[in-house]
């Protein structure tokens, strides 16, 4: 059905360059850093990588020079002009960026820089920082990998996304309510919550999947696959099975994609990414595993000494941005961990296996209705004294929000946090808190922030 409705006027728009001068409206160079990584792309073999070297070797030098983090470690480019000038450079880690997130940021940065709060999947929220291009850089990666699976910036989007609880509230939050459905009517896109998956959200995603014939819809991986059982719960006909299924945010089990697949009968892939850098890699439609966008990055998936992996092994996936020069991500660790799909080895990998950091599991009611993680993250992060969380669901109804802090924490403000989740699961559901010296990640790397115990 996507491919039979008739583009609408403001689609047309949109393909025939309207998205272009929208990217120069909003101030983004995003069609200049597209051009050029675009442009990458098409070569082949070692003229390729002899650009990404000298995009890569710039960005060492820079930041080498200009950034307080790498500046005070006094490192010396000793392979300079080489692939291995990038181990002159420590691995950064998200308790790096805790400890002090203003040190990764150029000191002659002409423009005070954008910050960001990342969604704490990991049960840590992390700050971060970004230069004024970032914002172009990002959407150019973004549109090259979407690109592959035949998604551009004139695509029909439904998006399962954000919540306008979460925008404020009186004058404020309504004037930033119509500020994100103008933008979001412009970006040919309409917004699901993804906060409410119970029977009458999903019946009306049924209706907008209906009517807008969306080319893809794009959330949550346990959010998209909440829908989709529902869906069939409810005996829901599927109004299109050209859709494509995006999952984005959330790692995506092969289960998980099998299920949506069967049911729908729609392609599903996923997108890798964080806030930190932005979309990093794809679902590979030519095999298994995620395509890395290597016109943009360099991923590396290290050992704990921080050797790089062999083909078939796991490791850390430590990622390298080689377009940002301001605020640089290099030598990124995620936190995240996969496994080295490429026969030359984890140094500079092309394909990598799904990652098995940032699981979410679902939390339910007492009625057995959904609750997606999110509201936990958001729910969390003011707790700015907090170091890491986990939540526990062991019967229907109840969970157990587990956390690590460097001091007490006032049970006026972990009251606070208990009602802006009641807010959203309901007043019947219990929420209790326990304070832990420490909380550790399983032998994998892997930390999982929220876990049911609740067998289906």
């Amino acid at each position: 059905c996507v491919s039979q409705r008739r583009m609408s006027i403001w689609e047309r728009a949109l393909r025939h360059g309207g998205w272009r001068w929208l990217e120069r409206l909003g101030g983004r160079d995003t069609c200049r850093v597209l051009a050029r990584s675009l442009a990458i792309s098409a070569l082949q073999g070692q003229s390729r990588s002899d650009v990404r070297l000298r995009l890569l070797v710039n960005t060492l030098a820079q930041s080498a020079e200009r950034v307080p983090f790498y500046r005070d470690h006094k490192i010396e480019l000793s392979g300079q002009g080489r692939w291995e000038s990038l181990h002159d450079f420590p691995v950064a880690t998200k308790d790096d960026l805790r400890r002090d997130a203003r040190s990764f940021v150029a000191t002659d940065l002409a423009e005070a820089p954008g910050r960001s709060v990342s969604g704490g999947s990991t049960g840590s929220p992390v700050t971060s920082y970004c230069d004024p291009e970032a914002s172009g850089i990002v959407k150019a990666a973004l549109i090259e990998g979407r690109a592959e699976w035949g998604i551009h910036p004139w695509s029909r989007c439904l998006s399962v996304w954000g919540h306008a609880k979460y925008l404020g509230s009186g004058l404020r939050g309504r004037v930033k309510l119509g500020k994100r459905r103008l933008l979001d009517a412009v970006a040919n896109r309409r917004v699901i919550p993804a906060y409410d998956l119970g029977k009458k959200a999903v019946l009306k995603f049924n209706r907008a999947w209906k009517r807008d014939r969306p080319d893809f819809i794009v959330g949550y991986a346990s959010a998209l696959y909440e829908i989709v059982r529902l869906h069939e719960q409810l005996k829901l006909p599927i109004p299109c099975r050209n859709t494509l299924f995006m999952s984005t945010g959330e790692v995506l089990h092969d289960w998980q994609e099998e299920y949506i697949r069967e049911v729908t009968g729609c392609r599903v892939m996923e997108e890798y990414g964080l806030v930190e850098a932005g979309a990093i890699a794809y679902t590979n439609r030519t095999g298994e595993g995620l395509k890395v966008i290597t016109s943009h990055f360099v991923v590396e998936l290290l050992r704990d000494d921080d050797s790089a992996v062999e083909q078939g092994e796991e490791g850390r996936v430590v990622v390298t941005s080689l377009h940002r020069e301001g605020v640089p991500v290099l030598r990124y660790d995620t936190g995240d961990r996969a496994t080295c799909l490429d026969p030359r080895g984890g140094s500079d990998v092309r394909v990598m296996s799904k990652v098995s950091g940032r699981t979410y599991d679902l939390i339910r009611l007492k009625d057995g209705t959904a609750v997606p993680g999110v509201i936990f993250t958001h729910s969390m992060k003011p707790l700015k004294e907090i170091d890491r969380f986990e939540v526990v669901q062991r019967e229907l109804g109840r969970v157990e929000i587990r956390y690590s802090a460097g001091k007490e924490v006032k049970s006026s403000c972990l009251q606070q946090v208990a009602n802006k989740i009641l807010s959203e699961a309901g007043p019947s559901f219990e929420v209790f808190f326990e304070q832990v010296d420490e909380l550790r990640a399983a032998p994998s790397g892997k930390f999982r922030w929220i876990r049911s115990e609740i067998k289906e």
